[in-house]
């Protein structure tokens, strides 16, 4: 009788005794001593266990006059001295290993692996044994050898429908059910939610390792997935188990051998299973051999190699179960066979000689030089061990390239170097759906056709001397076209110098082509010679402001490069005139704009949100601006929020300005005449749009990429950076210089609005905000 059921039946006997003996008050006690007993169950602190206990003790004494500090610690020894009886109690051990994912213990109970599934041993013979069953049943034997059993149980699965317990096994640190999976000796095997009779297990963490084991060992090509396991016959019923069946055995053999590797042992072993043998106990060595005994005669070893079973190579190999070759010279018989990475001759009776001719090994798992020992017996003499060597190698080479041409070409041959990590491999290559070549001496290669115009792909295989296959691809685009360039018409004739040019490109082709990428400008007076204007420029318009005698002739063209470097052509000319004489300066007509316009605005300074939106009156009546609304947009035009809700009831007098700014990011030495009504900021690629009263746009500006063709006024203007802004021009001619201090129209108001938001403004390095109190401009 264990000390837990012990501590139940005194329970009991001791509940019916304090009923009679105790008064009705202390009937409680019986509670509490059911916690003394049952406190591990039941309490999950030391300090409440130890607090129960002593209770219990003062109830049955009747006496409050003893030492609680002593009694917690004889209490607290008390429980340490149960939990040391528990662990004997709980202590198991395996009486009969089944197979590779079943167990039998000391205490009758069967154990079920969780989420393996071993081959199967069948018990009318093992002739229809499956594939390395019994090497799986070896393993299973010897990892349970290796420290103290531990059963760990699923939280949501029991038992299955044979009754038999399933858990997940543990002996010391090593997860069984995962070691048999990794080394290939187990098929991953968990119940689906429609399979009968099956239970649905809970824990993933150990579902991924052991799925991850099963996934390690097929891609190894271990144990039951390498090439000794080559028949498979899968079922064709949903939910059934596949079935891995090893070649089958003439009737007269009364023996199946299965070989596997023990690293951790450093031997190889070599199981015999009896024909009679059905799944319970150990394998005897020779047992069912009807053998006779004759005069054995000298044998010796002549040849031994062992090689990869797909290749035949000798010398190199990519999987871990590999093929054996014996030859044996004279005609002596054999008694046995005998193969380990150990150098240790044998002992004549250890269980692991095998009695037929083996036909493969299985290496251990880490890539490198591996050394496998033979030894053969007859006459009961064991001969000198033969060393067969092969290189395993798992690992695919790793490629590298190291010269290709850019993704968009204009040349219709190029050159590829490929570098990689591996020295001795075979390299081959193609273009497109072309045959496979041979990279013979050299890593680096070209084509031999020219390449069309079109997408192109490269791909590269190394073959390793282990047949590990690397690979590699690379694709790039041939772009042989040139693009075209077009000038938009000019006026015929322009008072002075200071008008827009503007232009296009086009990179079309039956094939795929780059796109262009920029332009060059030249122009020309009268006659003379083409004169650089813009080079290499990604703009697609730019205003002409060189000095022209009056009544001289300007012409212009263009040509455009796209992507890949191809130059094209010089579009057709446009010219004008300039007609009116050169005069001394006078002050510029100012722009006749009649409603308030966006004057000036920066979206960010040292913070993302030291923004501010800058307005001014360019009429000569003062407008006002009770009601008004300023919002702002994205790059797309779908989303949006109102920067200032309804504007107060204020007059904005002729040539004045009004400054609206961020209530926490502005940082300007010019004070705000109000801050937004959000704590929304403005980023690149918004639109910012004034709304009047009667909610009609009365100005907005666009900048950087935006795509909402309602966005913007004409074309987008640029993004400006951190502390910049985009300033409104004074009139069209106005510029950079020309606006800044000292400039010729730098007092001269912000009134320019052609509605062409990439031409009325200009990129101003340096912000520089005005507010109401301001100088009018112009006065």
């Amino acid at each position: 009788m264990t000390g837990k059921y012990f501590s139940i039946i005194l329970v009991f006997v001791f509940i019916g005794f304090s009923a009679f003996v105790l008064n009705i008050e202390k009937l409680s006690f019986s509670k509490i001593f059911f916690d003394y007993f049952l406190g591990e169950d039941n309490q999950t602190e030391d300090n409440s266990i130890i607090n129960n206990k002593i209770l219990a003790k003062k109830i049955v004494a009747e006496d409050n006059n003893f030492d609680e500090a002593n009694l917690a610690g004889e209490i607290l020894d008390e429980k340490e001295d149960i939990n040391n009886k528990e662990k004997e109690i709980d202590k198991i051990d395996v009486a009969n290993v089944i197979d590779g994912d079943t167990i039998e213990l000391t205490t009758g109970e069967k154990i079920r692996y969780i989420g393996v599934d071993s081959p199967e041993l069948n018990k009318s013979g093992s002739a229809d044994d499956e594939c390395l069953a019994w090497a799986a049943r070896i393993r299973n034997s010897e990892l349970l050898k290796n420290g103290e059993l531990k059963l760990v149980k699923d939280p949501s699965a029991d038992k299955d429908k044979y009754g038999r317990l399933l858990r997940y096994v543990y002996v010391n640190n090593i997860f069984v059910n995962e070691e048999l999976a990794r080394a290939g000796l187990a098929r991953d095997f968990f119940c689906e939610a429609n399979w009968e009779n099956c239970p649905l297990t809970s824990d993933k963490n150990r579902r991924e390792i052991i799925l991850g084991a099963v996934e390690e060992a097929r891609k190894n090509r271990r144990g039951i997935f390498g090439a000794s396991c080559e028949k498979i016959l899968l079922n064709s019923t949903a939910g059934e188990e596949k079935k891995i069946i090893f070649p089958a055995h003439s009737s007269n053999e009364s023996n199946d051998v299965f070989i596997y590797n023990y690293p951790e042992l450093s031997r190889q072993v070599v199981i015999v299973a009896p024909v009679s043998q059905g799944g319970g106990g150990y394998a005897t060595p020779g047992a069912g051999n009807n053998i006779q005994k004759e005069d054995k005669k000298e044998a010796k070893i002549a040849s031994f190699y062992v090689y990869d079973q797909i290749t035949k190579n000798k010398e190199y190999t990519s999987s871990t179960t590999v093929g054996v070759d014996i030859g044996i010279e004279g005609d002596a018989s054999i008694d046995g066979y005998y193969l380990s990475v150990s150098t240790t001759t044998p002992a004549s009776d250890d269980i692991f000689w095998q009695s037929k001719l083996p036909e493969i090994f299985i290496l251990d798992l880490e890539d490198g030089l591996k050394s496998v020992n033979l030894w053969i017996k007859y006459s009961g003499i064991i001969s000198s061990s033969t060393i067969a060597s092969i290189y395993l190698d798992t690992k695919k080479p790793i490629l590298n390239l190291s010269e290709n041409p850019d993704y968009f070409s204009k040349s219709t041959t190029s050159t590829f170097k490929i570098d990689s990590d591996e020295d001795n491999i075979n390299l081959r290559f193609k273009f497109d759906d072309n045959e496979w070549q041979i990279i013979a001496t050299s890593t680096a290669f070209s084509n031999d056709s020219p390449f069309s115009e079109g997408e192109h792909i490269l791909s590269v295989e190394a073959t390793d001397p282990a047949n590990n296959i690397g690979t590699t691809s690379y694709a790039w685009i041939t772009d042989l076209t040139a693009p075209t360039s077009t000038i938009n018409l000019l006026e015929t004739e322009y008072g002075a110098t200071g008008f827009i040019v503007s232009w296009s490109g086009s990179d079309l082709s039956a094939a795929t082509t780059s796109g262009v990428k920029n332009f060059d400008l030249e122009y020309k007076i009268n006659d003379g010679d083409w004169q650089n204007w813009l080079i290499e420029t990604a703009s697609t318009s730019e205003i002409f402001n060189f000095a022209v005698n009056p009544g001289d002739q300007i012409y212009f063209r263009a040509r455009g490069r796209d992507k890949a470097g191809n130059l094209g052509e010089w579009s057709g000319l446009v010219e004008t005139k300039i007609s009116l004489p050169i005069a001394p300066p006078v002050p510029p007509a100012l722009p006749t704009t009649n409603h308030i316009v966006i004057s000036e605005i920066q979206i960010s300074g040292e913070m993302g949100s030291d923004e501010f939106v800058e307005l001014y009156n360019p009429t000569n009546a003062a407008i006002n601006l009770e009601n008004y609304r300023l919002s702002r947009k994205t790059a797309s035009g779908k989303t949006g929020n109102n920067l200032l809700t309804n504007f107060p009831n204020i007059n904005l007098s002729p040539h004045s300005y009004y400054l609206i700014a961020h209530p926490t990011g502005y940082d300007g030495e010019v004070a705000a005449d109000i801050f937004y009504s959000t704590g929304s900021a403005i980023v690149d690629d918004n639109t910012v749009i004034l709304y009047d009263a009667a909610h009609a746009v009365v100005d907005k500006i666009g900048f950087g990429l935006i795509t909402d063709t309602n966005g913007v006024e004409g074309m987008a203007s640029i993004n400006p950076g951190a502390g910049q802004s985009l300033e409104r021009k004074a009139i069209a001619s106005s510029t950079d210089k020309s606006m800044a201090s000292g400039g010729t129209d730098e007092f001269l108001g912000n009134g320019c609005d052609t509605d062409n938001n990439s031409v009325d403004f200009i990129l101003r390095l340096i912000s520089e905000p005005q507010n109401s109190s301001n100088t009018k401009e112009p006065e």
